[in-house]
């Protein structure tokens, strides 16, 4: 596999805002959580940034 996922422990931000997720998803990070011991929301961000990062945008004709 190409990419990975990692995760590091960091420092938190103080800023947050809630993300509406289905509770598989929600069921997904919170194993994630439990295996790393990174809080939910660190999970979250990082997976998020992870997908910025590696985003292709296509248009609906390709």
């Amino acid at each position: 596999m190409a990419d990975k996922f990692v995760i590091r422990k960091q420092t938190r931000s103080k800023s947050y805002m809630m993300l509406n997720v289905s509770p598989e998803t929600k069921a997904k990070v919170d194993q994630v959580s439990k295996e790393t011991g990174v809080p939910r929301v660190d999970v979250v961000a990082a997976m998020v940034e992870f997908a910025i990062e590696h985003l292709e945008v296509v248009d609906d004709d390709e």
